[in-house]
């Protein structure tokens, strides 16, 4: 059996039996165990990890494949399922649709489920509530089985969820076998696009997304929260090949969508569903219920069913209030109900002239109908169902029945069966549920008597907080759903403090920070936003600016992070202040504000120093140390990330004593103090090391990648750089990963192999684009400028150099800005366009300066230097050599310091002083032979033309 078809068959196993296909690493593990390798041998991924997945697939594919499977035996088990033919995937369990009460729409079913097996992708079904919209899409997957048992079936209701395309986006995933995403994948529509259309692209899914009115803008029902949802269906029906089938249901449809069906006739089709409107129909829905539907009753029947427009839900309550009520007698439920029924027939008749209108009034009839039939069922049963109405999702048969605990085990028992005999209650797996239509009318007579009410919130959302038991291996957010659903009880209830105590108290807040759920953060924060005491509202503002900066929204981060301070500020709480200034400095020092991030650092610095406040004092002086470190202020820096690890070590916090000891190794390899840096970026690793912080033993190596790549040593940088490459991989570090390969593209770039160094850089952007890096992706562009300005290819080097420019100032990355119009002097330099080089040049200096930061000044006035030697402005290039001189001297750039005397050489040389220009051009030559950078060939080059022109 070849490799890929044992994982083939692998996938097709655990598909079948979990409803989970196999992960990367699991089908890296199967790969290589194919090959004979040891868990040691495997890379990509941490060796204890590695083994630890392992165990848990081999138990998987024990339990899939019923016999005990390993690493060496798994092969002959698969072969021999495989021969068997005994592979399938888990045939559809439907909730609502039962071939046994199933009645008409059978022209419909006829016409669309050849499409679907079609060439149709895509299924939009739309109808008013309890119409049928989600049975019809049950109905299909059901008979499409029976056709080609070949698909997985996959339902997902919108119920709870942020409406933003990333949130559902993330949940389908989870439920096609990828539950726990990177945070920056997490938030980033492109990535999470990409990914789950290449699940349906390559395997085989039918997608049932019910409820998806509840992605639409409350305010406008025609519109989408998130217009991503337009680019992400078009997609699907453009992308090839594409194997998997979607259907939608929603109550509104989409304006956006008009057009789909004109620009993509073949793959997309929407239908408006109506009710059972032919009388056969009718009678035959009625008699599948057990209602006779002998001559003397068809009138009647057939009466009831023209006045709500075959509405099968109200149909069905209809039918179950004549076989509970009225031991089926038709004749006698007419006699008490006839009044009221032609009352509803004239009130629909009179707004018939108005589609919408007549729609409206329709929904509010059927909602009026099954109101009265509900408040007709007896008191135990109308209890459990309008007080289980609280639940948002499917729960527990257990959790309904705790709701009616205050009755007898007897009395809950019945109450069950009586709305289980009226079919009110659906099932979906081991969980139950209520129809959504009966849940907005339970729910509504249940808010009728406001004590009941809120006690039945609160007695969901200590059952929530006690006794919900989420299963084994499931995604993160559902690991929390317990306390996330408690959360939302209490805020119905307006019990702001309780929910406060979770999402603030209890940490949900951060831990959804941690695990990249920001949306969902934004959310909850804003739900609590003006209702609590002003001391948590300063923490609930906070916790809206961490979300924003995490997804690198940085203005509105800056206004929450203001908010929060200017509250703290008034209400005299200390630490509110400090920890709304100390990330308000680091959002500013993010977006390359160098000076207004360290006059806000310097703030929170001292509230730290006045409340006593250790780790936070820490924390502030390791962000200004950084701070100084990016306007060149070296000996300041160096005494701030001092304190900083003092007080790291004094209290005891081994993970910021590392990142400390990082920070110090970058400030010594900036000022050329390599030696030194090496030694603190050796510390750092191994703390990071001894803490399992692998994100930080990545970023110790790659940085010592960057000082070695400073001392020339090129081959031992890229060493460091793979390895920081391979972490970054390993940890779902995308960002990391961007930044390994940019470095690796300098470093080639440096040794003057331009074309493998394009080829990091693109991987690189390629990444920050996914990811939505904004300032990587500036970074990758520039870098690219860079490469094709040394290969003579100008017009390429402008128009990426412009690209990084655009976002330098769309995200206020002033250094970003500094250093992209640097570039794109140096690129009009080479193409003779003097004047503009050199005005190029000085906007990117005065920013420079503007900012503090003398690596960008140094590099400005080196590129400024040359241009104006070439205009033989001598006097002004040599100030604006020497300056940079002067700060490559300070900072230890070797490179550009070589770089600068090789331009002070031959200005030397114009103006004549060729033994001047020799000593100038001497020290250059001798500074890149030991780099080994391109520098050298030039160099020699000029050395002879001076030693020729003594």
């Amino acid at each position: 059996m070849p490799p890929e078809e044992a994982i083939q068959v692998a996938d097709e196993v655990l598909l079948a039996h979990t409803g989970s296909s196999l992960t990367d690493i699991q089908r890296m593990i199967l790969r290589e165990s194919l090959d004979g390798k040891g868990y040691e041998q495997m890379e990509g991924y941490a060796p204890q990890h590695i083994k630890n997945e392992g165990k848990k697939l081999w138990d998987l594919l024990s339990e899939a494949l019923g016999e005990k499977v390993g690493k060496t035996s798994f092969r002959g088990a698969l072969e021999r399922r495989l021969k068997s033919g005994n592979i399938m995937p888990t045939p559809p369990m439907p909730s609502t649709y039962d071939g046994q009460t199933w009645v008409g729409r059978e022209s419909l079913v006829t016409e669309l489920l050849p499409k679907l097996q079609g060439q149709t992708r895509l299924l939009w079904i739309t109808g008013i509530s309890g119409i049928g919209k989600t049975t019809l899409g049950e109905c299909l997957v059901s008979k499409a089985w029976e056709r080609d048992p070949t698909f997985q079936w996959i339902y997902l209701e919108i119920e709870g969820q942020s409406p933003d395309f990333p949130s559902i986006a993330a949940d389908l995933l989870a439920r096609l076998g990828e539950p726990d995403l990177d945070p920056k994948e997490r938030n980033n529509p492109e990535q999470l696009a990409k990914r789950l259309l290449q699940k349906l692209q390559s395997q085989s899914y039918w997608i049932q997304l019910d409820a998806l009115e509840r992605l639409l803008n409350p305010e406008q029902p025609s519109e989408f929260v998130d217009p991503y949802w337009v680019t992400f269906l078009q997609r699907c029906l453009t992308d090839s090949p594409f194997a998997s089938r979607l259907v939608l249901t929603s109550q509104a449809f989409p304006n956006a969508l008009i057009e789909f069906g004109d620009r993509y006739p073949n793959a997309w089709r929407e239908i408006r569903l109506d009710g059972l409107l032919q009388v056969e129909q009718q009678l035959e829905f009625f008699a599948k219920r057990g209602i006779s539907v002998e001559p003397a009753n068809q009138d009647i029947l057939t009466q009831i069913a023209k006045i709500y427009e075959g509405h099968p839900l109200v149909l069905k309550v209809i039918a179950e209030d004549i076989l509970q009520d009225f031991a089926g007698d038709v004749v006698r439920y007419w006699q008490v109900y006839q009044p009221e029924f032609e009352q509803v027939a004239r009130e629909l008749q009179a707004a018939r002239l108005d589609e919408t209108e007549y729609n409206e009034a329709l929904d509010r009839k059927v909602r009026e109908r099954i109101k009265k039939s509900l408040k007709q069922l007896p008191t135990d049963a109308l209890d459990l169902l309008c007080r289980s109405a609280v639940f948002r999702r499917p729960v527990p048969k257990k959790f309904w029945l705790a709701m009616i605990g205050d009755r007898s085990l007897n009395q809950q028992k019945l109450a069950y069966q009586a709305l289980s005999d009226r079919a009110l209650i659906e099932k979906e797996d081991t969980d139950i549920r209520q129809h959504n239509l009966i849940r907005d009318i339970a729910h509504d007579l249940l808010r009728e008597d406001a004590p009941i009410w809120k006690a039945a919130e609160r007695q969901a959302a200590e059952l929530w907080l006690t006794a919900y038991e989420p299963d084994p291996d499931i995604p993160n957010l559902e690991k929390i759903r317990g306390k996330l659903e408690a959360f939302e009880h209490y805020c119905e209830l307006e019990d702001w403090q309780a929910a406060k105590v979770i999402l603030l108290d209890q940490g949900i807040g951060l831990q959804l920070q941690t695990w990249g759920h920001y949306q969902e953060m934004i959310r909850l924060h804003h739900r609590l936003l003006g209702h609590l005491q002003d001391v948590d509202q300063v923490a609930c503002i906070k916790g809206l600016g961490n979300a924003y900066t995490l997804l690198s929204q940085y203005a509105q981060a800056v206004d929450y992070y203001q908010q929060s301070f200017k509250l703290a500020q008034e209400i005299n709480d200390l630490h509110g202040q400090w920890r709304a200034l100390n990330n308000l400095g680091n959002v500013y020092q993010s977006l390359g504000s160098y000076f207004k991030a360290i006059e806000i650092l310097q703030q929170a610095l001292a509230i730290a120093r006045e409340i006593g406040d250790r780790q936070g004092e820490g924390a502030a002086l390791g962000s200004l140390g950084i701070a100084y470190r990016s306007i060149g202020k070296y000996q300041r820096a160096v005494e701030f990330l001092q304190q900083d690890l003092a007080i790291s070590r004094e209290t005891g916090d081994r993970q910021g004593e590392g990142a400390a000891l990082g920070n110090l190794g970058n400030l010594y390899n900036a000022l050329g103090e390599y030696q030194q840096a090496i030694k603190f970026h050796q510390q750092y690793l191994a703390i990071a090391c001894e803490v399992g912080d692998r994100r930080g033993e990545g970023n110790a190596l790659g940085s010592l990648g960057s000082i070695y790549d400073n001392l020339g040593e090129y081959q031992r940088a890229i060493n460091f750089y793979h390895q920081h490459l391979a972490i970054a991989r390993e940890t779902g570090d995308q960002q990391g990963e961007g930044v390994a390969l940019g470095n690796l593209g300098v470093t080639y770039c440096s040794l003057g192999k331009y074309y493998r160094a394009i080829e990091f850089h693109k991987q690189h952007l390629a990444i920050a684009q996914e990811i939505g890096d904004r300032r990587g992706e500036g970074n990758a562009l520039g870098s690219l400028g860079n490469a094709y300005n040394a290969l003579g290819k100008y017009q390429q080097s402008i128009h990426l150099c412009q690209q990084r420019l655009i976002i330098a100032r769309e995200i206020d990355d002033r250094q970003g800005e500094a250093t992209a119009l640097g570039n794109l002097g140096d690129t009009y330099c080479n193409l003779g366009n003097n004047s503009k080089a050199i005005e190029l040049r000085n906007q990117g200096l005065a920013i420079a300066k503007e900012i503090g930061d003398q690596s960008t000044e140094s590099h400005a006035l080196c590129g400024l230097g040359k241009v104006l030697i070439k205009i033989e402005r001598h006097t002004d290039a040599l100030e604006a050599l020497q300056n940079a001189l002067e700060i490559c001297n300070q900072t230890g750039n070797r490179s550009l310091r070589a770089e600068v005397l090789k331009n002070l050489a031959e200005l030397h040389q114009k103006l004549g002083k060729i033994d001047r220009a020799l000593e100038y051009c001497d020290r250059a030559l001798e500074l890149a032979i030991e780099l080994g950078i391109p520098l050298v060939e030039e160099c020699e080059e000029l050395k002879a033309q001076l030693e020729n022109e003594l």
